[in-house]
């Protein structure tokens, strides 16, 4: 299997989730391909997802299931692309599923092109975990105006039509050799790594495309979900990831407009991070006072009064006085999350 050039890999980060991992793995097996590899990386599971991970892969040439002490999603994405031999990459979580045809209609897509794009964006459909509800997240932008642009040009106009953009690998498919050639690689330690690698892999892309169909059944409102959660590594990874980000792009981003943009979107992470501490999550107060520095780009209405605040009274004085704003108002003047039903 490891000498194989496959036209995609599929890879599918695993950590105890045994409630869902079988509907993601019979939804990935219905839409394979003949040129499909999938990868299925155990990042030390406590729970029956090991045993699940080894029957699907039994007997079956294609899949190769990785057994690893627990490192978490980056660590284990970067695990499975390590040993893809695919051309082209795409990341699945666990506990999501993949709509039935979208690996055929991508072959299609691919065999039709004359150059191969680097990040190829597809639709989503959100389902709720509970309701079953579902709803249609297609992008921003239409299919003639995403249609083999550079990355930066996508960009643009991406965030021109939606600048609270949500950052998830999910919703795109990579071209492996653009990734090696550029060293991508997720942020181990934190949550929200894919918001860093998407927006990254995005401004270096040389050709973007997008194929208007939905790829991937997306759960929401999942109870224990990063989404859902409030605690000290969502809060701290927020404030590291935004601060990432915003260092990329003053390095690698020329186009003043652009860079706008950019910079105020990511500046909302500092502003989602402070939200977690008006919650109760008091230690990331360190991290919001060492990184304080690119909330001055927020554009909401809480990240300038944290920015004009604690510049004219110090960052003490500051926050509290954030924090009684936010508190008194109750407001959430950030982002309208997409995710929302």
């Amino acid at each position: 299997m490891e000498s194989r050039e496959y036209l995609l890999s599929v890879i599918i980060p695993v950590y105890n989730m045994e409630a869902y991992l079988s509907r993601c793995l019979d939804s990935v097996l219905s839409a394979a391909i003949e040129d499909m590899q999938v990868i299925i990386v155990d990042d030390g599971s406590k729970d029956a997802s090991p045993a699940i991970c080894n029957r699907y892969a039994d007997g079956n040439p294609d899949f190769l299931v990785i057994h690893q002490e627990n490192g978490g999603l980056s660590v284990s994405r970067n695990s499975g692309m390590k040993v893809a031999t695919g051309k082209y990459i795409y990341f699945l979580d666990s506990d999501d599923a993949v709509n039935q045809d979208i690996f055929v209609r991508f072959k299609e897509y691919i065999s039709a092109q004359v150059a191969e794009p680097d990040v190829v964006l597809h639709d989503v459909m959100l389902v709720h975990d509970v309701t079953g509800a579902e709803k249609l997240m297609p992008s921003p932008v239409s299919a003639d105006k995403l249609h083999n642009v550079t990355g930066l040009d996508a960009l643009r106009m991406l965030l021109k039509a939606q600048p609270y953009y949500e950052w998830y690998s999910w919703r795109y498919f990579y071209r492996r050799d653009f990734i090696e050639q550029h060293k991508l690689q997720f942020l181990a330690g934190l949550v929200f790594e894919d918001a860093p690698w998407s927006s990254q892999a995005l401004i270096l892309a040389d050709m973007v495309d997008y194929l208007p169909h939905v790829g991937i059944r997306y759960t929401v409102c999942r109870a224990g979900s990063i989404v859902n959660s409030v605690s000290l590594k969502q809060a701290m990874s927020r404030v590291l990831v935004g601060d990432n980000m915003c260092k990329f792009d003053l390095e690698h981003v020329k186009d003043p407009e652009l860079l706008n943009l950019l910079l105020a979107n990511h500046g909302e992470f500092y502003v989602s991070a402070f939200r977690g501490y008006c919650r109760g999550v008091r230690d990331v107060y360190r991290y919001l006072k060492e990184h304080v520095w690119f909330v001055k780009y927020s554009k909401s209405r809480t990240g300038k009064f944290i920015y004009y605040s604690t510049k004219l009274l110090g960052f003490p004085i500051g926050i509290f006085l954030s924090k009684l704003m936010y508190k008194f108002t109750n407001r959430n003047n950030t982002v309208g999350h997409q995710f929302d039903f």
